[in-house]
């Protein structure tokens, strides 16, 4: 997966819609981001950069799923389906 801090938020939608398919991962941005999730789509829409805060839930979404190898838990750190 590419660098989610090079990404737009629309790349990052399409990337992480893609990888994380069936799961919440727009919660777990807004949880880690301390954002609403409002504020988190509205980003997500956006050909820009979001912002640095939810550029880091993302980096720690992906790191933690790089860190369980093929699985696919975003949620709070957990692993699995």
């Amino acid at each position: 997966m590419a660098d989610v801090t090079l990404l737009t938020g629309r790349q990052l939608a399409i990337s992480f819609g893609d990888r994380f398919a069936g799961h919440d991962w727009i919660a777990e941005l807004a949880h880690l981001s301390r954002s609403s999730r409002d504020f988190v789509e509205l980003h997500l829409r956006e050909d820009r950069i979001p912002t640095t805060e939810i550029l880091r839930a993302a980096d720690a979404i992906q790191k933690n799923d790089q860190a369980h190898s093929g699985t696919r838990g975003v949620a709070k750190g957990q692993c699995g389906p």
